[in-house]
Order: structure tokens, then C-alpha cells, then sequence
């Protein structure tokens, strides 16, 4: 059984990222400031909303093109 912790919010690059700059475009880790509005847990067809909310911070350590 799988346990899917999701948030709902905003988010924005931490570090100026230009097209320009051959040197960050497709490389990671990558991190995002982020705004969390809300949360919710999803534990087979059960979903339960969690009490988040407020700034932090995401790394995307995997990504391809698509």
C-alpha cells in the first residue's frame, strides 16, 4: 500500500536561472522557494487533509525533458 503526501501552493526558483546559461539549464539538484497553502495524505483510497501551510524550500533531484 502507498502512502502519497501532497501540498498545494506556489513556488519560484531559488537561484536566477537563465536560458542563456548552458551551464544550470538541465542539471539538479534544483531548488524552489516555496509557499504551502495546504496539504493532504493519501493512503490507498483514503484522503485526509494535513494541517500544513507557511514558506520553505524543495529539491527536484531527478528531472528529463519531458
Amino acid at each position: 500500500m502507498a502512502i502519497v503526501c501532497a501540498a498545494q501552493g506556489t513556488f519560484e526558483p531559488a537561484e536566477a536561472i537563465s536560458s542563456d546559461d548552458e551551464v544550470t539549464l538541465g542539471i539538479c539538484p534544483v531548488g524552489f522557494n516555496v509557499s504551502i497553502e495546504q496539504g493532504q495524505g493519501i493512503v490507498g483510497n483514503s484522503t485526509f487533509a494535513l494541517p500544513i501551510s507557511g514558506p520553505g524550500y524543495f529539491q527536484v533531484l531527478y528531472g528529463d525533458s519531458q
